[in-house]
């Protein structure tokens, strides 16, 4: 089964939050953890990846937290998962380096590699702010759906 962590669905969620508060606004840990309902120490991990992977800015003082670096409309998802995961890759032989014993007489690498990309493209079509957003329309017209 192919499935994103529970730590990076919950950092694209408190990602979410950013974008539903404004550019302006800075939040809190504490304030994230209550509106998510995350657990504050994980929130505090989240946060704290983000920040080093430069999605994120903390500011100290009163009226410090963390902000987005970038509009809610320039993060894709694509984005915050390699933030949270690293490099987004569904099979071996899609990484840089194929640490795979079947690469050499492989015939289904070139689709993985295929796969991979249109995987990847679809993530870049969907931003942090469409997933604040209600779900009004199909992200995917194209016969890509959720079933």
């Amino acid at each position: 089964m192919l499935r994103i962590t529970k730590e990076t669905d919950y950092g694209i969620l408190v990602l979410t939050c950013f974008a539903r508060a404004g550019s302006e606004v800075a939040l809190t840990t504490k304030q994230l953890s209550e509106q998510t309902g995350i657990p504050y120490r994980m929130v505090c991990k989240i946060l704290n990846l983000l920040t080093k992977k430069g999605l994120l800015q903390s500011q100290r003082g009163v009226r410090g937290g963390y902000q987005l670096v970038k509009n809610p409309q320039d993060v894709t998802l694509e984005e915050a998962i390699c933030a949270m995961e690293g490099p987004i890759t569904l099979t071996e032989c899609t990484k840089d380096v194929c640490d795979c014993m079947a690469a050499k007489n492989c015939f289904v690498q070139d689709h993985w590699a295929s796969i991979n990309q249109a995987f990847r493209r679809a993530l870049r079509g969907v931003t942090i702010m469409h997933m604040a957003s209600p779900k009004k329309t199909n992200l995917f017209p194209m016969g890509v759906s959720g079933k």
